[in-house]
């Protein structure tokens, strides 16, 4: 362990608890870590320094408390260490709950901290909050807390959060749609800005060399299919269980359609609320945040998909065996008869033709693809902690993408723009949804002496980016 670290922990533990009110009593435990909170107040007031209180709940139990002594106060935290003593105590991972008790008014509140933080791994660990505050926006839990101190609640609504020097603010209700035209308009000035003609080139040569290849990358994935004896399926077996408001829902019925369906909107769909949950459950901002803009990234990708499909009329593979005979066209796919498959591009279709035979004119781009990675950009920007997300966001677009061209849904070069589009729109629709905070946040550490009326010792004040 760091020499300076040690010296840290040691000045730390000089202070004693100083737990001179029964409610307030915690077991010490082997793993702990200490809050830092720089200021605090009630409604704007102050804390009464020797006199007011700030504890740490997970549980409803106790886990820490301590006098406020000014700034850089020092809050211990108490951890789970697989002790009886310890038993429900909070974990790693786990995010504790914070109260001020006025003493003058026999008051404990609920207390916004300025970082939402989760509490770190290792026996010992060192936080810094820049304020600990009751709000005007957050309610009085206890009155008389003597007489009922154990009715602990959690707070049931906050104003901000910050995680990874992010600020998420509660979205407003169907944000996601009234969002639609500015997304629209920021994405149109990327399309249309000189900046990104780099990328521009690169996407049409990219996607020009794919269509020269389509025929026979679609041959290839069938034949790679059939050598490693995957027995995926080639055509859709997706299967409709009901049609809320005449939209039906589809589920997988083998391997194939499972993957297909990792594209599908009712997965995202099914993503979003399950975000939706998480952020209602626990107040959670950003958890609300993503949810919203998973929607947000569906809308705006799904608008920008079909206006292209209904201007490229280009054909899906299984459609393009037979062109003046859609259904015999479908029957020689599911026969696996494609040597005579060819590509076809009708740009502005007849649309009465369309809607009655889309899939001979609804290839390019792929929504699928495009709705995918914006709700992948979405989850992968907000939650960068999680380094597992992108290995396996990855893994499961390839995996998309190749079933969809085994089932004859979409060529590979109706990708490149799809992916593109739902990269930039999801990044439109997460910058719509935080705020970066001030450069000032960005600092990774600080080491400040501290004098309180109770001890002496170093602060080591830690930021998490």
């Amino acid at each position: 362990m760091n020499i300076n670290l040690m010296i840290i922990i040691l000045f730390s533990f000089l202070q004693s608890n100083d737990i001179d009110n029964n409610r307030f009593k915690f077991n010490q435990s082997t793993i702990q870590a200490f809050y830092f909170v720089i200021d605090s107040k009630i409604y704007n007031e102050p804390l009464e320094e020797g006199v007011d209180w700030i504890i740490a709940y997970h549980n409803n139990k106790c886990i820490g408390a301590r006098k406020w002594a000014g700034p850089y106060t020092d809050i211990p935290v108490m951890g789970d260490d697989g002790s009886e003593y310890s038993k429900g105590y909070i974990k790693p991972g786990e995010t504790p709950i914070f109260k001020i008790y006025d003493v003058s008014k026999d008051i404990l509140y609920d207390a916004m901290p300025s970082e939402q933080i989760k509490y770190p791994k290792g026996m010992v660990g060192m936080i810094t909050l820049n304020s600990l505050n009751v709000n005007f926006e957050l309610k009085e839990t206890i009155k008389n807390t003597s007489a009922n101190i154990k009715n602990i609640e959690n707070f049931d609504k906050t104003s901000y959060q910050i995680f990874n020097n992010y600020r998420y603010e509660r979205p407003k209700p169907f944000s996601y749609l009234r969002m639609l035209p500015n997304d629209l308009k920021e994405y149109s000035k990327i399309v249309f800005n000189k900046n990104y003609l780099k990328e521009f080139v690169q996407l049409t040569f990219a996607t020009g060399i794919l269509i020269y290849y389509d025929v026979e990358l679609i041959h290839k994935t069938h034949k790679l299919n059939e050598k490693l004896n995957l027995n995926i399926s080639h055509t859709d077996e997706m299967q409709v269980i009901a049609k809320p408001f005449g939209q039906p829902i589809r589920v997988p019925s083998d391997l194939g359609s499972a993957l297909y369906f990792i594209g599908d909107g009712w997965t995202h769909f099914g993503l979003s609320m399950s975000f939706y949950l998480k952020g209602k459950l626990s107040n959670d901002n950003r958890a609300l945040q993503t949810s919203s803009q998973i929607l947000q990234g569906m809308a705006s990708a799904g608008f920008l998909t079909q206006v292209l499909k209904h201007i490229t009329g280009r054909t899906s593979p299984f459609k393009g065996l037979d062109w003046e005979n859609p259904k015999n066209s479908t029957l020689l796919w599911n026969d696996k008869k494609t040597s005579s498959l060819e590509d076809r591009w009708d740009f502005f279709p007849n649309q009465i033709e369309y809607h009655k035979y889309v899939s001979s004119y609804d290839a390019f781009p792929s929504g699928h693809l495009a709705v995918f990675m914006s709700t992948f950009t979405v989850i992968s920007e907000n939650y960068p902690e999680y380094k597992f997300i992108k290995p396996v966001g990855y893994t499961l677009m390839t995996l998309l993408g190749l079933q969809m061209m085994n089932n004859g849904v979409h060529w590979a070069s109706d990708y490149p723009l799809s992916i593109a589009m739902g990269y930039y729109l999801g990044k439109i629709a997460v910058e719509n949804g935080r705020m970066v905070m001030n450069d000032s946040n960005l600092i990774n550490y600080k080491i400040i002496p501290y004098v309180n009326t109770n001890s002496f010792g170093l602060s080591f004040k830690y930021y998490f980016n």
